[in-house]
């Protein structure tokens, strides 16, 4: 079969049609046709945009925050167009009605989330302004009352405040912000508070104390030396009034202000305990002394089994009193660290203690420790402060004191929290603080002190008086003799 192929001129092929290129405008409906003549224009803008090739986009980044927040105020307070037209020669694009209003609404929406009609300068409150408000209240009527400030303070009575106004945000952060000084720092300076304590005169050293010191350490060498004794049998005791009501001297107050009232600074009932430390850091029991003249005086609360719970008829420590301390615990301890470290009956032990009376003239308690192998040595007067472990610097009397301190500003501030109300209305705050309340709360107080003063290192108030730098330089210089 013949195959026949009929070619027909390429000039005689129909010719594609190609549109012609409208003109940018030509099909873009007319912006005076509607009823919002800007709007149009801005949406013929962007049609027109979006047929043509993208070029470089404009630079939005080039206008300042602060200049947005002009620009939306103004169309807020006038129009758009009108900030539109005002604000067009401070900025390098063409400012489109749809940026102008973006701005705007972000000017409403930070109007909306203040009270008040204008932006709070600095950074928000961690709490909220509400919160924050009923502490700074409640703190200074606690203040105004005498109660002491402090950060201790200041993170109880916020907890209790954040747990019943926002319960969400405290479990979701709010032990994170009460750990942050940060937080207690700021809550301080916005209400005006400064730190504040009563001055008092600087103690001084005897003239000759360089000397008082070597000798007194001369008279330890020897001791120590003729008899090996062990950090456990090397012991220091001392007693230390404590106050029923422990307030501490520091607080926080208006600055500026020429009185700092603080609960509990006449405060004259107090206490004795008489504390004793080892050269090896290990505390003993104590013996607390109360003001009475029969056990009634003591308060309805057991103690733990060797701690000595004494009285005598003004609370102070007395000659029968520290021999019955040396009797109860000093003894006891010293025969049962003997048998720990697997030593003779006989080994001679050494205390320290200061020249007060009770100590100095007390021939029985004097006699009752030579009959138990246990030598002494008095501690420079006036020296205590630099040479007596107990009332050294970081000393465990110090460290105790301070605790119980803070123990009690702890239940002053929230004392009130069971009776209080979260009203707008003030609220009176009254605290009893009577022997019958606080007696028994006290004795809570002083064993959980003295639970959390047997956590310290309590070796370094020995290094602090020089005795154990001493007597490691000694056992050195003797292991060097004996090699």
């Amino acid at each position: 079969m013949d195959r026949f192929i009929v070619q027909t001129p390429r000039s005689n092929l129909p010719k594609p049609v190609v549109a012609t290129p409208s003109t940018p405008d030509q099909d873009l409906p007319n912006p005076n046709l509607f009823d919002d003549p800007e709007t149009a224009r801005d949406a013929n803008e962007a049609a027109k945009a979006a047929t043509m090739k993208s070029g470089k986009r404009s630079n939005y980044n080039v206008v300042s925050l602060e200049l947005k927040a002009k620009v939306g105020k103004y169309a807020a307070e006038s129009s758009v167009t009108r900030a539109r037209r005002h604000f067009q020669s401070q900025i390098p694009f063409t400012l489109k009605h749809s940026t102008v209003h973006g701005w705007k609404n972000e000017h409403l929406a930070r109007l909306r989330n203040t009270k008040d009609s204008t932006v709070r300068a600095g950074r928000p409150l961690l709490l909220g302004k509400e919160v924050d408000d009923k502490i700074q209240e409640h703190l200074h009527r606690l203040r105004n009352q005498g109660g002491t400030v402090n950060g201790a303070v200041v993170s109880a009575v916020t907890r209790v405040y954040l747990k019943k106004m926002d319960h969400a945000q405290y479990r979701l952060e709010g032990e994170e912000i009460l750990s942050k000084r940060s937080f207690f720092q700021s809550l301080m300076r916005r209400m005006g508070f400064v730190k504040r304590k009563g001055t008092k005169a600087a103690k001084k050293l005897p003239r000759n104390f360089d000397e008082l010191r070597q000798n007194f350490f001369t008279k330890i060498s020897p001791l120590v030396k003729a008899h090996e004794i062990p950090d456990q049998l090397i012991i220091n005791f001392d007693q230390t009034g404590i106050s029923i009501i422990p307030m501490s001297s520091y607080t926080m107050e208006k600055e500026g202000a020429r009185q700092v009232p603080v609960i509990g600074k006449d405060e004259k009932r107090q206490t004795t305990v008489v504390f004793a430390v080892s050269l090896a850091g290990e505390l003993l029991p104590p013996q607390l002394i109360y003001g009475g003249k029969t056990d009634a005086c003591h308060p309805k609360y057991r103690f733990p089994h060797d701690w000595l719970s004494d009285h005598t008829e003004n609370h102070w420590s007395m000659v029968a009193s520290m021999v019955r301390y040396a009797r109860s615990i000093v003894i006891p301890y010293v025969c049962a660290q003997r048998l720990k470290l697997g030593l003779s009956e006989e080994k001679v032990a050494l205390v320290i203690f200061d020249t007060c009376n009770t100590h100095h003239h007390n021939d029985q308690m004097h006699q009752l420790l030579k009959d138990n192998n246990i030598e002494f040595v008095y501690v420079p007067t006036a020296c205590t402060g630099e040479l007596q472990p107990l009332d050294a610097e970081s000393g465990p009397n110090a460290i105790f004191k301070r605790l119980l301190k803070t123990k009690f500003s702890m239940w002053y501030s929230q004392e009130p929290m069971e009776k209080l109300q979260i009203s707008d209305e003030p609220q009176d705050i009254t605290v009893l603080l009577s022997l019958n309340v606080l007696k028994p709360l006290h004795a809570t107080w002083v064993e959980e002190a003295f639970i959390n003063l047997q956590k310290h290192d309590l070796k370094v108030c020995w290094s602090n008086t020089g005795i154990a730098s001493f007597i490691d330089d000694m056992r050195h210089t003797m292991e060097v003799i004996i090699d």
